[in-house]
């Protein structure tokens, strides 16, 4: 019923009675077909170009605004292992310039307890031998340990030393260069959870060496 009542509105605009008379004229006819066929077809591919444009500069500025937040992290993360390891040296000093030893009222458990950071001391069979406070509280819910562990046991929960590039064992680079070395691992808290660690290693040397 709606096309009785419409017809008469809707078929003019699409119904023409052009009739080019010449060869001219329907060229003329043809090319201007031709004309606003391609201007409909460039419009568009030119606005998804620039839109493309546009986005790949953005993904650009953002993958350069994350590489420098990557490189400003590592160096932020070499600087504050300096600043832990010069601040525990001082410690240590100002502690021992005091005739602070193992016959003093202050023992050397005290001592690495009242370090925030988690310590581990590891004799040369893997053994912990000494953790401190933050240790305890990590590994062992605060509790001290009831008999010997190694440490790959206490922080992998692993029966062998640690292997390979993604958990290289930084006992075994103390051991081969006596230097001390800084590496990522990660390690099981006293709930299971796996839990990234820096973890910055140290000798300790005896009057021998």
């Amino acid at each position: 019923m709606w096309e009785f009542w419409l017809e008469h509105i809707i078929q003019p605009l699409f119904v023409t009675d052009y009739q080019p008379e010449s060869v001219a004229e329907q060229w003329e006819f043809v090319i201007t077909v031709f004309v606003f066929s391609a201007i409909a077809l460039i419009v568009p591919t030119l606005l998804a170009l620039k839109i493309e444009v546009k986005r790949q500069s953005t993904l650009d500025s953002l993958k350069k605004l994350q590489n420098k937040t990557v490189t400003l992290l590592d160096e932020r993360t070499v600087e504050l292992a300096s600043v832990r390891q010069r601040l525990a040296g001082e410690e240590y000093k100002r502690l021992a310039a005091k005739g602070v030893n193992g016959t003093t009222n202050i023992s050397m458990q005290s001592l690495i307890d009242s370090i925030s950071d988690s310590i581990m001391v590891i004799d040369q069979n893997y053994q912990v031998r000494m953790l401190n406070k933050a240790a305890r509280a990590i590994h062992l819910n605060g509790l001290y340990p009831s008999e010997t562990m190694s440490c790959h046991k206490l922080s992998h929960n692993e029966d062998i030393p640690c292997t390979g590039p993604e958990h290289e064992c930084p006992f075994s680079i103390v051991m081969e260069t006596g230097k001390s070395c800084t590496v990522l691992h990660h390690h099981f808290d006293s709930n299971g959870v796996n839990v990234p660690f820096e973890i910055l290693a140290s000798p300790i040397f005896d009057e021998k060496g």
